[in-house]
């Protein structure tokens, strides 16, 4: 049995509590009962593969009834990278009007909620609300960025969970911030990196430290679903678009839009009821876009530090991508389908 079957088996054994309602006191219970009872004919060969995959199970059943695990050490930490943001975000703001800066401060950290409101209305109605709430494919620009300028597989590890900290530790971000630090173990150590264990370890983390975060979580939900859609379904998907160029990457950009669209299509109807007909279309115009408009945007907030004017001026190119971005954003969102 393989490690990701082990890591899939309690994974459901605390889905089971999660989601089903009943008493803790109960699983805890059967769990326990059950576990001395695996344990009598663990020892038995022919029982063994079948006892360790109960024994997982049952482990995840006990450890869903248990709550989440406490973390203090990492709040003092936290709290010091997030005066950094906080502080970050005010340089960005004095030298970019709004909307432009809010938007920015949403690649770079993750600023959702200094969004005015229309603007969160009419990325929600184009189905980019995502490019704004650091998603996977935010942390994923950061971290090519960051292993071009670090490269030690330590020092990536490091600024990548620096991140994950200083923008509030999101379940989206905290699951993309996991997989990239073990594609940069699997660096470290030469074996070979396959990003459906890696996801799968992500979610059993994030699950062992916080099991209500299966049913409770919306972000992590959606997150999880569109990382499998990227993974399983993009492959199918992209053979049927052979009229996209592949120039600026446009064809794996509408391959994976689709994909993440429709792994996450079902949870978006039952938790919103509505979905964006024009999300691939936009996603398509703006997210080349996006790598150029955080690397600009975060080159000038550096230099809003040594002066406001000095930020102004490097921020040109940022200013100007965002008023593109923007602008097919809002005219997508101001077409009224339904």
């Amino acid at each position: 049995m393989s490690p990701a079957a082990y890591m899939l088996i309690f994974i459901l054994g605390v889905a089971v509590v999660v989601f089903t309602g009943f008493p803790a006191f109960l699983f805890k219970v059967l769990a326990l009962g059950l576990m001395l009872g695996t344990l009598l004919v663990f020892l038995k060969k022919e029982f063994l593969l079948l006892s360790v995959a109960l024994l997982l199970f049952l482990s995840g059943m006990l450890r869903g009834t248990l709550g989440p695990l406490p973390l203090p050490f990492l709040e003092p930490v936290s709290g010091r990278l997030e005066t950094v943001r906080d502080s970050f975000v005010r340089h960005i703001a004095a030298i970019l009007p709004e909307p432009q800066s809010s938007f920015i401060a949403g690649l770079l950290v993750g600023g959702k909620s200094l969004l005015p409101r229309d603007l969160k209305t009419a990325l929600g109605r184009t189905g980019t609300s995502h490019i704004v709430a650091l998603s996977g494919y935010n942390v994923t620009i950061i971290a090519n960025y960051i292993s071009l300028i670090f490269r030690s597989p330590v020092f990536s590890i490091v600024a990548i969970l620096t991140f994950v900290l200083a923008t509030g530790a999101s379940s989206s971000v905290v699951r993309a911030g996991i997989m990239g630090s073990v594609f940069f173990l699997s660096e470290r150590y030469g074996t070979f990196y396959k990003a459906k264990d890696a996801l799968l370890f992500a979610v059993l983390l994030m699950v062992f430290v916080h099991p209500d975060i299966m049913a409770e979580d919306i972000g992590f939900q959606l997150s999880v679903l569109a990382t499998m859609g990227l993974l399983y379904l993009t492959r199918v998907i992209t053979p049927y678009l052979s009229f996209i160029p592949e120039c600026f990457n446009l064809k794996k950009i509408a391959g994976e839009t689709l994909a993440a669209e429709a792994a996450t299509l079902p949870l978006v109807l039952f938790y919103f009821g509505f979905f964006s007909p024009f999300a691939p279309l936009v996603n398509l115009l703006i997210l080349p876009l996006i790598p150029a408009t955080m690397l600009f945007g975060f080159i000038a907030g550096l230099g809003a530090y040594a002066h406001n004017l000095f930020g102004i001026f490097l921020a040109w190119p940022a200013y100007l991508l965002t008023r593109w971005e923007l602008g097919l954003i809002q005219f997508f969102a101001n077409i009224h389908v339904f």
